[in-house]
């Protein structure tokens, strides 16, 4: 009779796995994940007079980290100040820009927690001669391995998290031991929350490293610490840490009083992943936010499970294991039915579109994922369903055989892990999708158009209540007219009633008089304004600010 042999292919496809999940991690990452919806002055805009604000407004709040104003030559053009306002970010300007061409650099991160950068380049009075387009391209070049690093620390902090938070939920209700662990499974589970802890913290310096564009020796800055704490990734480490610490203790209080805090601290570290990712703004929070809750509970379940399962099946009598096998699969079923009907619900919410899937690289990677759950439930199929009757049955190596496959599952799983974490990098669709909708509803035919700073009583004077007029594409035809109206300090205006009058005298067009509504604070459009004629057109802003108070703004706008 043979005796058992080290099951070489297990071995060269758990080698496969791995290797998979660590070619998603290297993937370069790609786009932002807040999209920048409007600026006010538009990227490229050429204005009459310098403005006192920029505006900067995105699909969802952003946290600002760095902002610069450069002039053509790279030098600062002064200090900024900021003002956020949900989505939106007005940035007062320290005194009137002198003409010529500027860049604005800024570095942002959303809900979802990535870092978003970019630039807008505008003109004062006539654009400059060279230097800016160097300068912008320098900007473009630069790269960081902070994306990576933080992807890393992400899947650590995962394999962290499911392990021992998704353990101690398995030994709770299945195992029915928590109370009692023996010392090698303390240990292995202590083990695997301290590499969480670690991942989380590191995970908080590396954003704030991200933030900053800085380099390797950055991290080491106080300053970056805080300012990663600040982000809603900051806030979600800091609570996973907290819980993770709570948990470290409470296990290595397995016989006292403590212990029985060990499954609420469990819970609260998988509760932090709901603080900051995608599904935040993927959706209204009463819906994504239990189902994003079930989707991580089942999963830290069903993977936390694995390993448990794993040395049960080398350390138990095949009875006992076979009790520890039948009372899992009767809390997994309905488990992973509500992970796959959660998840489900999740992928629609980002999608948008079933085509999104192959097109874009976060469908790529969440078909990747698919992919290893489908296998990983194949594997549960073959274990529920022939190697646990084996082992029942009392036959030949079914002990081995099961082990074998409930490794392979476990790597399946870090695969898996592998995959979420690189999802964390890249735009879901339906962010991409709002993007070009905005793209197209502000950028007309993809022409410059016009743009014109204007005071309310045309004096020029820096105190003086604003308005900052875009029409796109200023040519003959339907154009789109914003307004971004601004008071004495530079913060938006919200007037009662704003409505847009335009004309064309010489031609002997006489005023088309058209209400606006806002779309944020401050911010008014008019889409599909016809303007059928070329020339200069008069345009006037009638703005009520009171029953007993308005203001105009008269200017010239010519159409191509």
């Amino acid at each position: 009779m043979s005796t058992p042999r080290r099951p070489i292919l297990m071995i060269r496809l758990l080698a496969l796995l791995l290797l998979a999940a660590a070619t998603l991690l290297g993937a370069k990452p790609a786009g932002a994940h807040a999209m920048l919806l409007e600026s006010v002055p538009a990227d490229g805009a050429v204005l009459a007079q310098s403005p006192p604000t920029i505006l900067l407004r995105f699909d969802e709040p952003v946290t600002l980290a760095k902002v610069e104003i450069l002039d053509s030559t790279g030098k600062s053009a002064g200090a900024i100040t900021v003002m956020a306002r949900d989505a939106e970010l007005h940035l007062h300007l320290p005194a009137a820009l002198s003409e010529g061409t500027y860049l604005l650099s800024y570095r942002v991160t959303s809900l979802d927690s990535h870092v978003v950068g970019g630039t807008i380049v505008f003109s004062i009075g006539a654009p400059s001669t060279g230097g800016i387009a160097a300068l912008q391209s320098r900007l473009a070049e630069k790269s960081s391995l902070w994306p990576l690093l933080s992807t890393i620390a992400r899947l650590l902090l995962f394999i962290g998290l499911v392990g021992a938070a998704g353990g101690t939920i398995f030994h709770a209700l299945v195992g029915r031991d928590l109370l009692r662990l023996d010392r090698e499974t303390r240990r292995g589970t202590v083990a695997l929350a301290l590499l969480g802890l670690l991942a989380a913290l590191a995970g908080i310096g590396i954003e704030g490293a991200a933030l900053t564009d800085t380099g390797g020796a950055g991290i080491l800055h106080g300053g970056t610490w805080r300012l990663g704490e600040s982000t809603s990734l900051g806030l979600s480490l800091t609570v996973a840490a907290v819980a993770l610490v709570v948990l470290i203790i409470t296990l290595e209080s397995a016989r006292g009083k403590l212990a029985l805090l060990a499954l609420p601290a469990g819970f609260i570290a998988l509760a932090s992943l709901a603080l900051t990712g995608h599904a935040l703004t993927a959706g209204p929070l009463w819906l994504t936010a239990p189902v994003l809750a079930i989707h991580v509970l089942m999963a830290a379940f069903w993977l936390g499970a694995l390993w448990p399962l794993w040395q049960a099946m080398g350390r138990r009598t095949p009875d006992a294991a076979i009790a520890l096998l039948r009372r899992f699969s009767a809390i997994a079923i309905p488990a992973v039915a509500l992970l796959v009907a959660a998840g489900a619900t999740l992928a629609v919410l980002q999608i948008g579109r079933v085509g999104e899937l192959l097109t874009t690289a976060y469908g790529i990677r969440l078909l990747s994922k698919l992919a290893f759950v489908a296998l990983l439930l194949l594997l549960a199929a073959l274990n529920r369903f022939w190697l646990t009757p084996a082992l029942a049955a009392g036959r030949a190596q079914a002990t081995h055989r099961l082990r074998a496959s409930i490794g392979l599952e476990i790597g399946l799983g870090i695969a898996i892990l592998a995959a979420t974490s690189s999802l964390g990098e890249v735009p879901p669709p339906r962010a991409l999708i709002a993007a070009a909708m905005a793209h197209d509803m502000t950028s007309g035919a993809a022409m410059p158009g016009f743009s014109v700073v204007t005071f309310a009583d045309q004096q020029g004077g820096a105190g003086e209540r604003g308005a900052v007029i875009e029409v796109t594409p200023a040519a003959r035809g339907p154009n789109l007219i914003s307004i971004h109206l601004f008071d004495t300090e530079g913060k938006p205006l919200t007037p009662q009633q704003v409505t847009i009058e335009i004309s064309q005298p010489a031609a002997g067009v006489e005023p088309i008089t058209h209400p606006v509504t806002a779309t944020a604070p401050g911010l008014y459009r008019w889409e599909g304004a016809v303007l059928p004629l070329t020339g200069d057109w008069n345009l006037r802003l009638l703005v009520l600010i009171s029953d007993f108070e308005e203001i105009r703004f008269d200017t010239s706008i010519p159409i191509r």
